[in-house]
């Protein structure tokens, strides 16, 4: 009965059969004899999704996405674009970068809500910034963008991956706009929003660091008043982070503001006066120079020992937290240090017999420990956050 009506009845019913019988690999062994016998066989899209469950159920992840994401080629309408949301969200969660963003890609072409759009773009965008390839994050952010994906946190990471390339004006606009999006928002848009605010502080630093103050006394007061009023704004975005409630960010800022008080000091004691002067000038300017860096010294250590204090009692551990309790101000990007994880997609020896029984059993917690330690020594820490 090969190729007929009837063949296929009978395929479709010994997949039914294997499915009840709860063992994944006599499912997939069956549904796969049905998608090469029956390709064009309207049963397929519910049957390649009914595998794609079946292998999540059982813990292979990789398997089910890809299942899932042939299921969703067959299907149409809003049903299509929720299994590629699905498959993509899988990739993501499994590290798998290239492969989300092709999910990301089919979804930012059939349609779905802005909201969807903007989770799986985010999770995505993310990948490549552990990877640190923020050309990637543009693209895939300004494409998702174009296509109506829009949340606080889409706008955030659009902006710090600009800034992170050194286009400084279009990640101000970005930055500012997660800002004004996640002030009213939920959790994670508040974080973002307290992420965004932090790095419109780090625009105005590098802006404050690069005025230079002129060694020509005529000019020193103009060129004071400019570099100071730009510290006095780098002083406010970093204050501000604080009013978002992120115990992370909060404490990067608090660090910073150590950071901006302790360079205006030192810009203050190190300046560098025209040749010839009377040693009288030169020793009036100086202390004039000096009592002005006093007070700023002062706050600048006042502020690492808030930082290290509210570390302390929010118990954050971030690599600011570490500094600011080791008593220096720190430096460098907060997320700088983030690296993609290395890991492995081939499945581990042993793994096979304890999908089979959380299969069966899903709560099964011994089985999962197992496996979980499986995946860790085989090195794939995804799956077992998974």
């Amino acid at each position: 009965y090969k190729g007929t009506k009837l063949g296929e009845k009978a395929l479709l019913n010994a997949f039914v059969a294997a499915r009840n019988s709860k063992d994944p690999e006599r499912v997939f062994e069956v549904g796969e004899k049905v998608i090469r016998a029956y390709p064009g066989s309207p049963k397929l899209p519910d049957l390649l999704a009914t595998m794609g469950k079946i292998a999540l159920d059982s813990l292979q992840f990789a398997r089910g996405a890809t299942y899932l994401e042939a299921a969703a080629r067959r299907k149409r309408g809003s049903e299509r674009a929720d299994i590629y949301k699905a498959a993509g969200m899988i990739r993501a969660r499994l590290g798998d970068r290239r492969r989300a963003e092709q999910d990301l890609n089919v979804l930012l072409r059939i349609g779905g809500s802005a909201a969807v759009k903007a989770q799986l773009a985010v999770m995505t965008a993310q990948l490549h910034i552990e990877a640190g390839d923020y050309a990637a994050v543009v693209g895939l952010l300004q494409r998702a963008s174009a296509a109506g994906a829009t949340s606080a946190t889409l706008s955030y990471m659009l902006g710090y991956a600009l800034f992170r390339q050194g286009q400084l004006s279009s990640a101000q606009g970005h930055l500012s706009a997660a800002v004004q999006a996640g002030a009213s928002g939920s959790g994670a848009d508040k974080e973002a929003a307290a992420a965004a605010q932090f790095y419109l502080g780090e625009i105005n630093f590098a802006a404050f660091k690069q005025i230079q103050l002129s060694s020509d006394l005529s000019q020193l007061s103009t060129t004071m008043q400019q570099k100071f009023g730009f510290m006095q704004r780098t002083r406010a975005a970093y204050s501000a982070v604080g009013s978002f409630g992120s115990g992370v960010w909060s404490v990067a800022a608090l660090g910073r503001l150590g950071s901006v008080d302790a360079k205006a000091a030192d810009t203050l004691r190190n300046i560098q006066l025209p040749t010839g002067l009377p040693d009288a000038v030169v020793k009036q300017v100086k202390g004039a120079l000096a009592s002005q860096a006093a007070p700023l010294a002062k706050e600048a250590k006042l502020a690492v020992k808030q930082c290290a204090a509210t570390a302390r009692k929010l118990k954050v551990l971030s690599a600011a937290a570490q500094a600011c309790l080791g008593g220096t101000a720190p430096s460098g990007d907060p997320q700088a240090t983030r690296v993609a994880k290395s890991f492995r997609t081939s499945q581990p020896r042993g793994a096979k017999p304890l999908q089979l029984q959380l299969a069966k059993t899903p709560s099964h917690v011994p089985s999962l420990m197992k496996l979980g330690r499986l995946w860790l020594r085989h090195g794939n820490p995804y799956i077992c956050l998974l």
